[in-house]
């Protein structure tokens, strides 16, 4: 990991983190480390992972995660039909689910640990970010270590920048 990736993955004290990096820069890569960190650090507890598309997901986020595993030979069992992810480390289980953005409202009656949204501001609609945003801190209430994080490629002025960087400047000065 190059430093500022390695900075990401290794920061679990702040409550919702965010990386945002150009095309190729690595950022589903740290993302997938960052989950596997939290994942250990969550042994018995669930976390969740998504993209903004069920394709995406598909494509992009579950071969990378994969990866991820095989390389660094975590051991874990892969359910197609649920979506879900059982990371077997010596001390326990961690179960993470898959989702999509656009299917938010599946979240709902998760007790989470962590949570991870890939490309999150390439959703069209800033109130759907939002609101699958909200709807994940919502879940964070069973665990050890407590984070939301995204990852992004920049996209403007959508969701990200308003979030950690308008509402965050705004909340700093209250």
């Amino acid at each position: 990991l190059l430093p500022l990736r390695l900075e990401f993955c290794r920061e679990m004290s702040t409550r919702y983190l965010g990386l945002t990096a150009g095309f190729g820069a690595g950022k589903t890569y740290a993302f997938c480390r960052k989950t596997l960190l939290l994942a250990a650090a969550n042994v018995g507890y669930n976390g969740l992972i998504a993209e903004p598309t069920g394709k995406m997901l598909r494509e992009v986020l579950l071969p990378e995660f994969d990866a991820t595993l095989e390389e660094l030979e975590v051991p874990y069992t892969f359910s197609k039909s649920k979506l879900t992810y059982q990371l077997h480390f010596d001390e326990g289980d961690t179960t993470i689910y898959c989702h999509s953005i656009e299917n938010y409202r599946r979240m709902h009656g998760l007790n989470l640990a962590f949570f991870g949204f890939d490309e999150l501001d390439t959703v069209n609609r800033i109130e759907e970010c939002r609101a699958a945003w909200r709807t994940a801190q919502a879940r964070l209430r069973k665990g050890k270590v407590f984070q939301g994080f995204v990852t992004c490629t920049p996209e403007g002025f959508h969701f990200l920048y308003h979030y950690f960087m308008k509402e965050g400047k705004e909340k700093d000065r209250r």
